[in-house]
């Protein structure tokens, strides 16, 4: 989730193409023999239950009010794709935080590594105030020289602005400053709710994030990639909430994120 110091920008206009049944996909992780394919789920084709686990707790939201709660009944198989829901409806999470609007959140049941790469096809949403996010997150027991180490969010929907994606690598200085810091590609896309779209990220000595194949870069035209990479431990996380956050439309809720495929690479030893 971001706030926004430290901030490189970079915009670039994604356009749909050859769309055919509503995707504008295109993998842009080719990547070579030392990579290994070990997730690899259509949900068009049904539903993988033992893939991932439904978020239960409070949601807080990056720079803005703390309003939704994360509802495991909000994950759901649907029409071909991995449904996540948010609404107006008072819920209380397993903190026992009781907050006017369910979200939902998931995160997917594969092992934390150091070199990964993630695909995943997703149909985000136009409601104002809903900010949709995938991200790489840490785990796995490693403790950081400062903060929480690095985070790597290779998807999020702005809130207030129709069509706006951002990625953003970060991560944190050295002791004993231990400032965080941030790297951000932001996109604009048109398409965004009405058709699916792949974001994608490689980490590997450093990250490099990538939608609908294109790698995306910084302002100074360099890859999204950060000399300051961290080695650590990570896993795949999806919920709603975060960027920019508003207060949302509840004239159009209750508002969906629809995932149709989800690929994970690790790297050989």
């Amino acid at each position: 989730m971001t706030n926004f110091k430290n901030v490189v920008f970079h915009c670039t206009i994604l356009l749909p193409f050859a769309v055919s049944l509503g995707s504008a996909t295109a993998s842009g992780l080719f990547l070579d023999p030392t990579w290994v394919l070990t997730v690899d789920q259509d949900f068009t084709k049904g539903d993988a239950p033992s893939l991932y686990s439904t978020f239960c707790g409070a949601q807080g939201n990056s720079g803005g009010p703390e309003i939704n709660n994360f509802s495991k009944q909000n994950v759901y198989w649907e029409d071909g794709a991995l449904t996540l829901k948010f609404e107006r409806q008072a819920n209380t999470s397993c903190t026992g935080v009781t907050r006017e609007y369910a979200g939902a959140g998931f995160a997917v049941n594969s092992p934390a590594a150091t070199n990964i790469a993630v695909e995943v096809e997703i149909l985000a949403t136009d409601v104002y105030g809903v900010s949709p996010y995938a991200t790489l997150w840490p785990t796995g027991g490693v403790k950081p020289n400062c903060g929480w180490g690095a985070e790597d969010d290779f998807f999020e929907q702005d809130a207030r602005t129709a069509g706006h994606e951002v990625q953003t690598y970060h991560h944190w200085t050295s002791p004993p400053a231990c400032i965080h810091l941030q790297h951000q590609s932001f996109q604009t896309i048109p398409t965004i709710a009405s058709i699916y779209h792949s974001y994608s990220v490689i980490r590997d000595g450093g990250t490099k994030f990538f939608v609908d194949g294109n790698a995306q870069t910084f302002s100074n035209g360099q890859k999204v990639i950060s000399d300051d990479f961290q080695n650590y431990s990570m896993t795949v996380q999806m919920g709603i909430g975060g960027n920019n956050a508003a207060m949302p439309d509840d004239a159009r809720l209750p508002a969906y994120v629809r995932i149709r495929r989800i690929k994970i690479w690790y790297k050989r030893n």
